[in-house]
């Protein structure tokens, strides 16, 4: 990957490099100076609209165990995860989060962190402790990523 981006770049005849990058992209971090790099535009390749929660978050394998009540767009949800693997029903207890669907879909497609929908208000918790187990959890090792438009 390292060496593609050496040729990409090193090439003397090439003034400018367009690249469409996922979230949290390697490349400002091999650049000596990483001000050369800018972000012309941003768009929209992939969402995901959860229609059952229970069912999809029962879908996917996580990195982190965690036990929470989850209140999605104003539904309750128990989501308990052991060794990557969730249990997930609806509950009346009290939620230890407070998050949309719009929020709920890009963490689980693994891309983005629960910490920053907590810093733009998105995600709300009464304990930091459930931000930094859902960024856990969550985590993805290969981010979704949606590799032609439709």
């Amino acid at each position: 990957y390292i060496a593609l981006w050496r040729t990409l770049l090193g090439m003397d005849l090439k003034d400018t490099v367009s690249v469409s990058a996922p979230p949290g992209e390697l490349l400002p971090y091999l650049l000596t100076d990483a001000r050369v790099v800018g972000t012309t535009g941003r768009e929209d390749g992939l969402w995901l609209r959860i229609v059952d929660v229970a069912i999809v978050l029962e879908a996917r394998t996580y990195a982190a165990d965690i036990s929470v009540v989850l209140d999605v767009s104003g539904e309750r949800f128990a989501l308990e995860v052991d060794d990557g693997r969730a249990r997930c029903a609806p509950t009346e207890s009290e939620p230890d989060a407070w998050l949309d669907l719009s929020v709920l879909g890009s963490l689980y497609l693994g891309a983005y962190r629960a910490s920053a929908f907590a810093a733009a208000n998105r995600l709300r918790c009464n304990d930091s402790r459930v931000i930094a187990e859902l960024d856990a959890a969550f985590a993805s090792d290969v981010p979704a990523q949606l590799g032609f438009g439709f």
